[in-house]
């Protein structure tokens, strides 16, 4: 499911990419493949050539959603190729009744979220009915209780939008469905070699043998040898974690059964319980994608782990344990972006930590007990706007009511200015024309690029006057 559902995300950086390329070059771009008569050229994929015009291939790339990999990106757009047409050829397209199933199974969530809720702000309105409750105590089941209700008034606010039309929702669940179906079939067509990620097992041998067949068939050509080797290293490349056949399952979030009764109460940290290395990290980041009772819970408490280290001097195993929260946190964001409501959900409890009276100048200042999710989620809130998560959007324009750095606001909304989401293109020219904002005008700048070049005339001169102002 990740190389399906990655692909997507892959192929609009790659799209964005051959914009920037073509902009900084009058000649044509080089077509380095051919999928289905469909031409793949360096800029599609960002691939910069040197003045030989050989290709200038990287073989180290950083770890970065901000490192640009032409290999990985034609990859993605080959293997989008390869889906699209094996989903058509095979009779994969989602139907009505799917599409119900996946939109039922998100409003039964949502319910159950409800009720969760309102349960904890029950249990929370008797407790600091106690007398006798300390101080500290208090002050943490009353922060709680604030975020809770800021989570009613959003949802009452929410109600009064206009609802996704049945077309519209359509455009939403139909890829996640068909992705799966995918995956599901060529699996059971090829075996192979399935990789453990965070998106569940990917059936990467399956894929790799399907893609193998397109390319002895003559439907996908990789013209220069050096590009085409590159290629298939990425996509032979040995899985991190090798699923066991136990491990190998397939079936969606939306079909599994719900848990009978969603968790409520905090409970003490079990320390024996928390992720010790990445594949537990994984794991618990699918529990809690997945509404897993208990697992939100499990996350939190890694979090107040983290701190622990840190108040303790602990900092190389603060700093390891932050790298799994990171990952995970991560992992929610694409999953919130593709439409999964329990990842979302999750995001969104996360910033219950911070008191409303710790923000100052749009700089996080902390008294007391650390917002110890805060950071990540508000990453996690960036990652689901740039695939288009509308609540995801409305958070950043919201950003000092969530407590959300101004910088992760602008960072953020870079993706859906550059798709021309108005008011994306409104905060960062708003952002442009504040002389206090003006440490965030270059990347208020970048963002408002492409919606100038696809004729958004108000981005275009909030440019001009933007250029004007730095010039020397």
């Amino acid at each position: 499911m990740k190389t399906i559902l990655l692909s997507s995300l892959a192929l609009v950086l790659a799209v964005g990419n051959s914009v920037t390329a073509a902009d900084l070059s009058t000649n044509v771009s080089p077509v380095v493949a051919e999928v289905l008569g469909k031409n793949i050229t360096a800029n599609d994929i960002g691939l910069a050539y040197d003045a030989k015009n050989c290709p200038l291939i990287m073989t180290n790339t950083a770890a970065s959603c901000l490192t640009n990999d032409p290999m990985a990106n034609l990859a993605s757009r080959i293997i989008h190729f390869v889906e699209q047409d094996y989903i058509e050829a095979h009779h994969l397209k989602a139907t009505d009744e799917e599409v119900q199933e996946f939109q039922t199974h998100q409003e039964q969530f949502m319910s159950r979220d409800r009720i969760r809720r309102q349960k904890e702000l029950a249990e929370l309105e008797d407790k600091l009915k106690d007398p006798n409750l300390y101080p500290k105590e208090k002050e943490q089941a009353e922060r709680y209780r604030a975020t809770l209700l800021r989570l009613t008034e959003h949802e009452k606010r929410a109600e009064t939008f206009p609802k996704l039309t049945s077309e519209q929702m359509r455009t939403v669940v139909v890829p996640m469905v068909e992705a799966w179906k995918f995956v599901k079939a060529v699996y059971e067509q090829y075996g192979g070699t399935v990789e453990l990620t965070k998106f569940g097992p990917n059936p990467v041998g399956a894929i790799n043998s399907l893609v193998r067949e397109y390319e002895k068939g003559g439907k996908l050509r990789i013209f220069d040898p050096d590009i085409k080797s590159a290629v298939w290293n990425k996509l032979t490349k040995p899985p991190r974690l090798v699923a066991k056949p136990e491990q190998i399952d397939l079936t969606p979030y939306w079909k599994k059964p719900m848990s009978p009764e969603p968790t409520s109460s905090r409970r003490p940290i079990q320390r024996e319980k928390l992720p010790a290395n990445p594949a537990a990290m994984d794991t618990l980041a699918r529990r809690v994608a997945g509404g897993e009772p208990g697992a939100f819970d499990e996350l939190f408490d890694f979090g107040k782990e983290i701190y622990r280290q840190r108040a303790n001097h602990d900092e190389e195993k603060a700093r390891s344990n932050a790298k799994l929260m990171i990952a995970a946190f991560k992992f929610l964001g694409e999953e919130a972006g593709k439409g999964n409501a329990q990842a979302f959900a999750a995001i969104k409890r996360s910033f219950g930590t911070l008191n409303a009276e710790n923000k100052a100048d749009n700089v996080v200042r902390v008294s007391g007990e650390i917002p110890h999710l805060l950071v990540y989620a508000s990453e996690a809130v960036c990652t689901a706007a740039k695939a288009g998560h509308v609540e995801a959007i409305t958070m950043l324009l919201n950003y000092d009511k969530w407590h959300i750095l101004k910088q992760w606001a602008v960072f953020g909304l870079r993706a859906p200015a550059e798709k021309n989401d108005e008011r994306a293109v409104e905060f960062l020219i708003t952002v442009l024309n504040t002389p206090s904002d003006r440490s965030f005008w270059r990347g208020a700048a970048q963002g408002l690029a492409e919606a100038a070049r696809m004729g958004n005339s108000k981005a275009k001169a909030a440019l001009e006057k933007y250029a004007e102002a730095t010039r020397e």
